[in-house]
């Protein structure tokens, strides 16, 4: 047999009792209302944490970025004057192909 009272046995006494059923509910709704505190004052901890790394790291990142930036937009200069050269260089072969097969 064993010692666990069924679900039957705890409604049948908490029907006959209803006082101890009124102050078993009351310590459960004051049991979930502190564990909702608990949650909410967690979130904002972690909120204001989150917050404060994020700020952190975007600044960092943004100084990154910026140099980063520079950097690629010097490079892109310097490939698109190379492209620029080349292609100028192969219009101007064209062009004296194109003027020595006209001149026969």
């Amino acid at each position: 047999m064993t010692d666990i009272p069924s679900y039957d046995a705890i409604e049948a006494y908490l029907t006959t009792h209803p006082l101890i059923a009124i102050l078993l509910a009351i310590v459960l709704l004051s049991f979930l209302f502190s564990l909702m505190r608990l949650l909410v004052r967690l979130a904002f901890v972690l909120f204001v944490v989150f917050g404060i790394g994020l700020y952190w790291t975007h600044n960092e990142a943004s100084v990154e970025w910026r140099a980063r930036a520079q950097e690629l937009g010097a490079k892109a200069t310097e490939y698109g004057k190379e492209a620029w050269r080349a292609g100028a260089e192969i219009i101007e072969e064209k062009s004296k192909s194109f003027k020595v097969s006209d001149g026969d």
